[in-house]
């Protein structure tokens, strides 16, 4: 077993023993001796050198005991020795992310936190996916606890992590107070460990096998992605067969007024709210769609039926005069309330991005599978909450796949990655997250600690420590040092050993010097 050294100052998770402690519950070592001397020179000086010792201590060698050879009891004892019954886990290096809400308002509960690194900065720490990574809210002896969960949105190249941008979406359940902070520690596990699609989890499209890895359904306040099980499909061909949501039909089916749209029918969303509603899709067909993202959205007629309609706000890309209009906005058979004219192009990656702010709404285009992709167009700050067709101010949010032909609303196929819907931040600004350099952390790992103290005026050396169950009689641990460990005159040094106790065992921990003295110490696991 290799050599550990811990400073003097070592904190470890565990239980302390002190000599002498009579405290109920706290294991004590009994008989803290260590009865060494140290030769220096070559071996044929060794018992003149301890003789000469010995004597300089004048009326202490009253003291001498015959316990495992000749040495002073008050030269040396064990200040205590520490027990951890489990181990604290690997060591892994981590940075420090101090992400500060500079807002007089708090953010929501939860709250869906960005956070963009640069994975270059840590190549060598990270799998080649960096699926390795996870994030923890406490750092407490060494110890991570408090998981948060994350989603990886994007990163800017491949293999990740050699990329120069990644975006991560956290979990903040408790939220962040006004102008406050909170620290979050990104934890480099083994290169080995790879996402886990509970707490790490990464975008649908972003892994081999279609949503394999991904979580979002436990980081967004709704979600769609490696299911679409929270969905109905009010009229429209949709199929999940591939993975990714698609509306495959391109005929008029059921309803004509909205057309095909899927819809989150748990729970309803006044128009005076405020979110942030965004999906990653491509569509074929028609280059100037109603395809895009519904709000305030009513539902008609049975789910599947030949009359089954939705009405609602649709942000879309097609203006009244079906010309191009990403993002138009449309209240079904109400109003145009925005025509826009961007041309949306048919089997193109984009993002779209609404955003409700107590009934003024905002909209940006992205390129890409990832709202951190480059703006195409945007949809300006517009105020408005009338109610949608049905009469309504308070509706679901969803997908329309459709297609105004001048005469009728047809299906239009789109294929959707994911959609998502999470909170608001403090005033539309999101909190801002700064980095630190690399710490290494160091768990606790099973076993014991022993600090040795010198008290002599002469050096020691310890060759080995030897660990047996007194239960059972059989060797737990030996800790055999390839450098014998100097104890200097005044010093206090800590020496590991690396086992796992049992709790409440008695062991006895036996230190051998260069010299083959030795003494045995009974302490409490």
């Amino acid at each position: 077993m290799a050599k550990r050294e811990y400073p003097p100052t070592l904190n470890r998770a565990s239980k302390r023993v002190l000599i002498g402690s009579s405290k109920t519950g706290v294991s004590v070592i009994i008989g803290a001796l260590i009865l060494v001397v140290i030769a220096v020179g070559v071996a044929v000086a060794a018992y003149a050198y301890a003789s000469s010792a010995a004597a300089n201590l004048g009326s202490a060698s009253n003291n001498l005991i015959g316990n495992s050879g000749n040495a002073l009891a008050e030269q040396v004892n064990i200040a205590y020795a520490s027990f951890n019954l489990t181990s604290g886990g690997p060591a892994s290096s981590y940075v420090p992310i101090t992400i500060t809400n500079s807002q007089t308002t708090p953010t929501p509960s939860p709250f869906q936190q960005s956070l963009t690194i640069n994975p270059s900065l840590y190549t060598s720490l990270e799998a080649t996916d960096i699926g390795n990574i996870r994030f923890f809210l406490t750092l407490s002896n060494q110890i991570f606890s408090n998981p948060v969960s994350s989603w990886l949105e994007s990163v800017s190249s491949a293999p990740a992590n050699l990329a120069t941008s990644a975006t991560f979406w956290l979990d903040i359940t408790g939220g962040i107070a006004a102008s406050s902070l909170v620290t979050v520690y990104l934890d480099f596990q083994p290169v080995s460990t790879e996402f886990d699609g509970a707490i790490s989890g990464e975008a649908p499209q972003l892994s081999a096998t279609y949503g394999q890895y991904d979580n979002g359904a436990n980081i967004f306040t709704q979600y769609g992605g490696k299911s679409w099980s929270s969905f109905t499909f009010q009229s429209g061909t949709w199929s999940t067969s591939n993975g990714y949501l698609q509306q495959t039909g391109t005929t008029a089916i059921g309803g004509t007024a909205g057309g095909p749209a899927a819809v989150i029918e748990s729970t309803q969303y006044s128009v005076f709210s405020s979110y942030v509603v965004e999906m990653a899709f491509n569509y074929t067909t028609q280059a100037t769609a109603r395809v895009g993202i519904i709000t305030d959205a009513t539902p008609t007629g049975a789910a599947g039926s030949g009359t089954a309609d939705t009405y609602a706000y649709r942000f879309i890309g097609q203006q009244s005069n079906n010309g191009p209009g990403f993002v138009s906005f449309l209240n079904d058979q109400v109003a145009w309330v925005v025509n826009n004219v961007y041309q949306g192009a048919i089997s193109t990656s984009y993002s779209l991005q609404i955003t409700d702010a107590a009934g003024t709404w905002s909209g940006n285009l992205y390129s890409g599978y990832s709202v951190t992709g480059s703006i195409v167009t945007s949809l300006a700050n517009t105020a408005y909450t009338t109610n949608n067709n049905q009469g309504a101010a308070s509706g679901y949010i969803g997908i329309s796949a459709s297609y105004y032909n001048g005469a009728q609303v047809l299906a239009n196929p789109i294929n959707v990655q994911w959609f998502r819907m999470r909170a608001y931040p403090p005033n539309g600004v999101m909190p801002l997250a700064s980095s630190e350099a690399v710490s290494q952390n160091n768990p606790p790992q099973a076993g014991v600690v022993l600090s040795v103290q010198n008290f002599g005026i002469n050096p020691i050396i310890i060759s080995s420590v030897y660990i047996q169950n007194e239960l059972t009689g059989s060797l737990a641990a030996n800790l055999l040092l390839s450098t014998p460990l100097p104890v200097q005159s005044g010093a206090l040094q800590a020496i590991a050993i690396d086992f796992t106790p049992m709790n409440a065992v008695p062991y006895k921990i036996t230190v051998v010097t260069l010299l083959g003295t030795q003494v045995s110490t009974l302490a409490i696991g």
